[in-house]
């Protein structure tokens, strides 16, 4: 692409029945969103020639900020207020590569953040949400609860990075949580494994993602007809090794025959590998163990780790992008962008080495 534009996975948008957005003024133009939007938004730092080439796609599409996003983008630039990127805690691998990507995106659109830990809290993602909505400040929230009631309103400068049954009204990036589970399990399936278990399922108490995550991993097991009892399905009050762990000690005490285990994440899964290591089961002759996320942990874990590794740098920029548009007028309705993952085979699972599945 010309102008320092990068490839990247578009957000699912509109139907052409709706107004031009900023996504389609960057490709009309040939540069990147973060230029785009730092044309229309005022925002200096852009050459002339780059100038002058956005400012002719906005004019040859028509594209229109919405005047309430346009007063809170200029706003913004203004006065120097942030977006507010919050996640769960930065102690999380996955979560610190995640924000990492997140800032380098909100910095190339010309914008600052101002980073915030929830920790999990629900009352806290509520807070931060209302927040936005109140006051149309924006906010980037990686969220791990549902707030299906959660305020709203038409161009609400909100991104929530989140399963997709979390808040429908607002704009959302996703992993498709249901399909990494569902190749993981379909993984040991092939393996010859059939006495399968999932730590972090859905119930009570759950994370937003872990319903999708056990929906996957059903749809599986049940293709290759094999029946997974509850029992064999642990929720988890957090994605942590510690619950990991916990968990899968109580699991192997009640049914040892356990011969496989997906782990909800790569976290959980690192719990999983400590407790069998210390109930004396090998890694992967007795069970094999699959993660989600590829992170640190499960390159260095011991063994390593077969885990679904996510796009997260593109699903950083889609994230901004979605922000983008809204802070330069986009006032439609709420848009989902969804991410697959790619399975990596690792010693955990039988492995010798690395290797993407096919």
């Amino acid at each position: 692409m010309r102008g320092g534009a990068r490839a990247r996975t578009r957000p699912a948008v509109h139907p052409a029945a709706h107004p031009a957005t900023l996504a389609d003024v960057a490709e009309a133009a040939g540069v990147s969103a973060s230029t785009a939007s730092k044309v229309v938004r005022g925002v200096p730092g852009v050459s002339a020639q780059l100038r002058a080439r956005v400012t002719e796609a906005v004019a040859g599409l028509d594209y229109r900020p919405h005047p309430a996003g346009r007063a809170l983008s200029t706003g913004a630039a203004a006065t120097g207020g942030p977006v507010t990127l919050a996640v769960p805690t930065l102690m999380s691998a996955h979560h610190r590569l995640l924000a990492g990507h997140l800032i380098r995106a909100v910095g190339a659109a010309g914008l600052r953040t101002a980073l915030v830990q929830t920790h999990g809290s629900s009352e806290v993602e509520a807070g931060l949400l209302a927040a936005s909505a109140q006051r149309g400040s924006p906010l980037l929230l990686v969220a791990l609860h549902p707030h299906r009631s959660a305020p709203s309103g038409s161009g609400t400068p909100t991104v929530l990075l989140a399963d997709l049954d979390a808040a429908r009204h607002l704009d959302r990036v996703a992993v498709d949580s249901a399909g990494a589970a569902e190749v993981c399990a379909a993984h040991l399936l092939h393996r010859g494994r059939r006495r399968l278990a999932l730590v972090g399922a859905g119930g009570r108490g759950a994370l937003a993602g872990a319903a999708l995550r056990e929906r996957g991993f059903l749809a599986a097991t049940r293709r290759h007809g094999v029946e997974v009892p509850a029992a064999r399905r642990c929720p988890l009050p957090r994605w942590t090794a510690h619950h990991g762990a916990a968990a899968t000690t109580a699991l192997l005490r009640e049914d040892p025959a356990v011969d496989g285990i997906v782990a909800a994440d790569d976290q959980t899964a690192v719990g999983v590998l400590h407790a069998l290591r210390a109930l004396g089961r090998r890694v992967p002759d007795d069970v094999a163990v699959t993660g989600v996320d590829d992170d640190d942990a499960a390159r260095h874990s011991a063994p390593a780790l077969t885990s679904v590794a996510l796009p997260v740098p593109a699903m950083a920029d889609a994230a901004v992008l979605l922000l983008t548009e809204r802070l330069a007028g986009f006032d439609g309705p709420a848009r989902v962008q969804r991410f697959a993952g790619r399975l990596v085979v690792r010693v955990s699972s039988g492995g010798a080495r690395a290797r993407s599945a096919p």
